[in-house]
């Protein structure tokens, strides 16, 4: 496998399907939204307790 640099140019392009007026998901049974809301709660407490607690990564040099 080789080594390629590329230059992308960044533009606008339009959509290739019209985009539609309401959220896109299909509608979920009682047990997939319980479950999925269950598990959104969880998450939430996990992240707090391990991902929040800890500092903020910087990037740069650092004087190690």
């Amino acid at each position: 496998m080789s080594d390629m640099i590329t230059d992308v140019q960044a533009r606008h392009t339009e959509p290739r399907e019209q985009v539609p007026d309401q959220f896109w998901l299909h509608r979920r049974g009682a047990i997939a939204a319980v479950a999925w809301n269950t598990e959104r709660m969880l998450d939430r407490r996990w992240c707090d307790r391990n991902v929040r607690v800890r500092p903020s990564l910087t990037l740069g040099r650092t004087n190690a």
